[in-house]
């Protein structure tokens, strides 16, 4: 099964993987804190605040981490964003030091039969180099690896590491002004898939429901304000520009999670909470969903990203959603618990 939100990982599918080696894949169950409270579904996965050594930007640790919540969600597994729930306690860890058992009550979800995901991107150094302009060496590629750890949501035990050796090409025909890290995106999609195959060791994907398929669109507020492995907020980077500036600049981080952004839809965008555009209702016309709406809830929760809105239809719990959508100047109940 494969659900896919606006041009992402449609790239990757074309540009094939010879880039990619696995490294490492293994996985050890027996590790599972609490093994009878695991049903036979997928487990949900919480995604950790990532790690990244190298010179990534904050919003690009964003962008990644989200097409990695993409990623895992178009495998079929229920996944948690890490700017889904406060760390207000980074020293405890997401367990103690959020609220995150809350979101998972909240969903019907529980704690001890999840999993957390710890991200790393660590950069290894150039391979090569060549002259630009006849005058300045750069490096022309760049090894790196991605390395994905599940462990049980209370324990530190490895139970799933997946490690993905990549090289990342900045002068490649690939790079554009919307992503600079192509090669990071398709080693984020290759351990999601071989993530994904440990699971299924373990657990039945057939015991969970799809998602209705959909063409969406993330607003993602929250990229202008995290400040992930110590680098500054893009805020910061874009603080003291006037009105059209800002939204000229804004324009092309805009356009990772919506490619054909026009600045009209921008502006639109821009002044609304993070949440969801729906630009092809597909499926989701059965909730009474139309193009142009804004999921801004999923089941009372801010609908965070395409993520939030599949985990209940991967759990099994369609029939119980419940979407708070913004329509022009109307805000609607759809689904379930519409009255």
């Amino acid at each position: 099964m494969r659900w896919l939100c606006c041009g992402l990982l449609c790239a990757w599918m074309a540009a094939g993987c010879s880039d990619l080696v696995v490294k490492r894949a293994t996985s050890d169950f027996g590790h599972l804190a609490d093994p009878e409270a695991f049903d036979r579904h997928l487990p949900t996965i919480t995604v950790e605040p990532p790690f990244f050594s190298g010179s990534f930007a904050s919003h690009e640790i964003f962008q990644k981490t989200y097409a990695l919540c993409i990623a895992l969600t178009a495998d079929g597994i229920p996944t948690i964003a890490p700017w889904e729930y406060r760390l207000f306690s980074p020293d405890q860890g997401v367990v103690l030091g959020s609220d995150l058992t809350q979101l998972m009550h909240a969903e019907g979800t529980d704690p001890y039969g999840s999993l957390r995901l710890e991200l790393r991107v660590i950069s290894l150094g150039g391979s090569s180099q060549v002259a630009v302009a006849g005058a300045v060496d750069v490096d022309s590629e760049e090894r790196a690896e991605v390395i994905v750890r599940l462990r049980s949501l209370r324990t530190d035990d490895v139970v799933v590491e997946v490690v993905i050796g990549y090289v990342e090409d900045p002068l490649g025909e690939d790079i554009d002004t919307r992503d600079r890290l192509p090669g990071l995106e398709r080693a984020l999609a290759e351990a999601s898939r071989q993530l994904a195959a440990l699971l299924a060791e373990r657990f039945d994907q057939g015991a969970a429901g799809e998602p209705p398929r959909a063409s969406l669109a993330f607003n993602p507020r929250s990229m202008f304000d995290v400040e992930y492995s110590g680098r500054p907020p893009l805020k910061q980077q874009l603080k003291g520009l006037d009105a059209m500036e800002l939204l000229a600049h804004s324009l092309r981080y805009y356009q990772y999670f919506w490619p054909g952004i026009g600045v009209d839809d921008l502006e639109v965008m821009s002044g609304l909470p993070g949440g969801i555009r729906v630009l092809d209702p597909g499926q989701l016309t059965t909730l009474g969903v139309q193009g142009g709406d804004f999921i801004q809830s999923v089941n009372g929760s801010p609908a965070l990203g395409p993520q939030a809105l599949a985990r209940p239809f991967l759990r099994g719990h369609s029939a119980a959603v419940t979407l708070g959508v913004r329509r022009g100047a109307q805000t609607l109940l759809l689904g379930a618990g519409a009255k």
